[in-house]
């Protein structure tokens, strides 16, 4: 506890009873206490309420799925797939996850880095 004393003026910088490490200044003058509470730094972020969200900018339907509906409508049992600026690796983890998920007759092949779907009948 600090305390500081001018003749009738004591101040005391305390902690508020339950706080966590928030101090306040009492300040006593003439046997009247008085409440001051420190001010804070303004805080990093700004909280504002809305009504409702934005809507989204994701698109509902993906390439991989367009590709998958042409290969199941496909009478070829066996595709080569072909995106550009995409690698099999990552083009295999996206087939993977809409295959199992939409539950088709569809394997995954990857061969020398190149991906291949093949439908299983």
């Amino acid at each position: 506890m600090f305390i500081k004393s001018t003749q009738n003026l004591h101040t005391y910088n305390i902690l508020a009873k339950g706080s966590i490490q928030r101090p306040y200044i009492l300040i006593v003058l003439n046997s009247t206490a008085i409440n001051m509470a420190i001010v804070e730094s303004p805080k990093p972020y700004k909280l504002t309420p809305v009504q409702e969200l934005p809507p989204s900018k994701r698109l509902k339907h993906s390439l991989y799925d367009d590709i998958l509906d042409d290969a199941v409508a496909s009478p070829e049992r066996l595709m080569k797939v072909e995106v550009p600026g995409k690698t099999a690796k990552s083009m295999y983890t996206s087939f993977k996850n809409r295959i199992k998920k939409r539950n088709l007759p569809i394997r995954i092949r990857v061969r020398d880095k190149v991906l291949y779907l093949e439908k299983i009948y």
